[in-house]
């Protein structure tokens, strides 16, 4: 326990010594998130505007291929969005650990550079997306949960795609195969960062569960919103550092398995334990 908390420290402490050499890169999921949230009010507005107009008896007129539809094209511009700017992070991450000095237009470049393969990957993505969910609300509880452990098992598998699809060109199968192959040779630091990553940042976000019963108390308009908006610029902050520290983390994991390439400011000793366990 204290031994897996111990090395996720570290690996955690490595990418963050990589992204205070390029904070910039914080700009990437920014642009990601503003897109996202554009996508998803196009999608909700429309629909919030039509049940106000015409009430909840057009959802009945609505035939579940139109729904399903629907509900893919949103999966494939959004994962289509997240991938390529992780791919632009993991692009300058890597370029950064291999002594680079990057910039924000060479991520740019690098993730245009695969622009289909990235679209290939968010419509196989988008699909297994599509059909579990379809499982879970077609499903009874047992299904449900099935559905759900596949789904856990498809986000292991595909945790490397990414730098993959950066650094190696593969289309979507052949860049899933690589993955599970890096994914178990390197299982141990995946489950170590993974758990190390989550629990450092839900030890960040502690302090919203002390503002929010403060919140809740207060009857100043002025304060509220003063607290509100510092909640909400809080936690967007918090949201950009993970997902950049996460996207660098899948880079030099990735440079480790693949080129035994330890990058600067993480541990040989550590990167090697989980590989030490698969053989």
């Amino acid at each position: 326990m204290f031994d897996t908390i111990r090395r996720s420290w570290y690996l955690f402490r490595g990418s963050l010594h990589v992204l205070n050499q390029d904070r910039e890169l914080l700009i990437f999921p920014l642009i990601s998130g503003i897109l996202t949230f554009g996508i998803i009010a196009t999608f909700v507005l429309p629909i919030i505007w039509t049940v106000e107009s015409f009430g909840d008896e057009w959802i009945e007129g609505v035939s579940e291929t139109a729904a399903y539809s629907l509900l893919f094209v949103f999966y494939f511009i959004s994962y289509s969005i997240t991938y390529y700017f992780n791919a632009a992070i993991v692009s300058c991450a890597i370029y950064r650990m291999k002594g680079g000095d990057p910039d924000l237009k060479g991520g740019i470049r690098a993730a245009s550079a695969r622009f289909k393969e990235i679209l290939a990957w968010a419509l196989v993505s988008s699909t297994v997306g599509l059909i579990l969910k379809t499982i879970q609300n077609k499903s009874n509880t047992v299904g449900k949960i099935a559905a759900g452990l596949v789904g856990v098992a498809w986000s292991v598998a595909s945790y490397l795609v990414i730098p993959i699809l950066v650094m190696e060109k593969k289309g979507p199968l052949d860049a899933i195969k690589a993955s599970s192959a890096l994914v178990k040779k390197t299982w141990g630091e995946q489950v170590a960062g993974n758990i190390g990553f989550g629990m450092f940042f839900t030890l960040i976000l502690l302090p919203i569960f002390v503002m929010i019963p403060i919140l809740a108390m207060t009857q100043n308009t002025v304060v509220i919103l003063i607290m509100v908006s510092a909640l909400v610029l809080y936690v967007a902050l918090v949201a950009l550092v993970q997902s950049t520290l996460t996207a660098i983390y899948q880079a030099a994991l990735y440079l480790y398995a693949r080129e035994d390439y330890v990058p600067e400011g993480f541990s040989r000793a550590l990167l090697h334990d989980s590989v030490k366990v698969k053989e």
